[in-house]
């Protein structure tokens, strides 16, 4: 079977945040534009951790939250996973999702949805994860993303994992912590709440 030449399909599939200056761009979409296909805290690294700790493998339909560009989609469909729907809000990020594909039947089904409100079936999948995502959502929006991971694994053989950003240690001065999550706005014009 051909293969199929990935870094074409990310040249020519617009990229999130098309449109805005770069002074008002989210900074994730802004890295994005200026080529950074990792897009979260902890790097590759991390991920590969993340992949490995959930033990994706031949068995596992896997759903991605917030897949974005497709950098995790594209480890995951190296493990052959028997299913992988990446679900992402963004027009653009979809389209580029939807390009993505992986030798054998494994493709990925891209789906246009909110992480919260995925409109998959129940228990469709074994694996579910998102990474640096919650901490761009205000609190009711993380736990509406958490309770619909659980609704989407299968009961008898559900994992979920995320990394996120966080504050430390616990006992930070609120003051401090607020500053901060100010400051962490202010440089990446997203609402990030560590």
């Amino acid at each position: 079977m051909a293969s199929t030449d990935h870094s074409s399909l990310r040249k020519n599939t617009p990229v999130p945040g098309h449109g805005l200056t770069a002074t008002r761009m989210p900074g994730h979409w802004l890295l994005a534009r200026l080529g950074k296909r990792v897009l979260r805290p902890g790097g590759v690294e991390l991920t590969r951790w993340m992949l490995d700790a959930l033990g994706v493998d031949p068995r596992d339909r896997v759903v991605e939250l917030a897949a974005g560009l497709g950098a995790t989609v594209r480890l995951t469909l190296a493990r052959r996973p028997a299913a992988c729907t990446a679900i992402d809000r963004a027009p653009a990020a979809v389209a580029a999702l939807s390009a993505l594909a992986a030798p054998g039947p494994t493709g990925v089904r891209a789906v246009g949805s909110d992480a919260g409100d995925t409109r998959l079936p129940d228990g469709d999948a074994t694996v579910v994860y998102g990474e640096a995502m919650l901490t761009m959502q205000p609190e009711p929006a993380k736990r509406r993303i958490v309770r619909e991971a659980r609704r989407l694994l299968d009961d008898s053989t559900g994992r979920y994992a995320t990394h996120e950003l966080c504050l430390l240690p616990d006992d930070l001065a609120p003051a401090l912590a607020e500053r901060i999550t100010h400051d962490l706005h202010e440089a990446i014009h997203v609402g990030a709440r560590p």
